[in-house]
């Protein structure tokens, strides 16, 4: 995927910034901290906080775990200092707003945010906040997801076993997913009339620090 040629994944140190969550003491005690935990609540809460703008339900860290700081889940941290960013979905730079809005759109199945937004502030004053310790134009280590093998070939017998042995104490034994009284996921279903496909490319993958 082309990327700026800014971005590096490494710092001017040699050493690979560690994605982790901030410690929340961290986040200040003024308008700024507000936007931020106000972002911090709309990640966790996404169809409860805005649900006019999610159409299947889902959270963002219902694929951000960990409040968007765990390696390999496609984290956010450092995505302040990455973005603008060239993306081939569209074929031209991106800012981190639409990126956020791609997810809206696509993975939420739902609409976007107002760029200009207090919802879409609050959500990259807390990107932002996350990033804190990570180098400008630095893309760590575990960024985006674990790469699949596209070598592997299918065996749904061995799939069918993993499933039922890892996944089917959460998702359900259909992959129906699971639900509190409102309507909102406990963990969203993988198959059924309520399982949305993602509309996930390569690139998304790459750049899926805010994905």
């Amino acid at each position: 995927m082309p990327m700026a040629t800014a971005v590096s994944t490494v710092s001017l140190s040699g050493a690979t910034p560690t994605i982790k969550m901030p410690d929340e003491s961290t986040i200040p005690d003024d308008e700024r901290g507000v936007a931020i935990r106000r972002g911090l609540q709309i990640v966790n809460h996404t169809y409860k906080e805005l649900p006019d703008n999610v159409g299947n339900q889902l959270n963002c860290t219902s694929c951000h775990l960990a409040n968007g700081s765990e390696a390999y889940a496609a984290p956010w941290n450092g995505l302040s200092g990455i973005f603008p960013i060239y993306r081939s979905r569209a074929a031209r730079i991106n800012s981190l707003q639409e990126r956020v809005n791609g997810c809206f759109e696509r993975s939420m199945n739902g609409t976007a945010l107002d760029l200009g937004s207090d919802d879409m502030n609050a959500i990259i004053a807390y990107m932002t906040w996350l990033s804190q310790d990570m180098p400008t134009g630095v893309i760590p280590e575990g960024r985006g997801f674990v790469k699949v093998d596209k070598t592997l070939e299918a065996d749904t017998d061995n799939g069918k076993k993993l499933y039922t042995e890892k996944c089917s104490v959460c998702h359900g034994e259909n992959g129906e997913g699971q639900y509190n009284d409102d309507g909102t996921y406990v963990f969203p279903a993988v198959a059924g009339d309520k399982w949305t496909a993602p509309t996930l490319s390569e690139s998304d993958l790459l750049e899926s620090g805010s994905d």
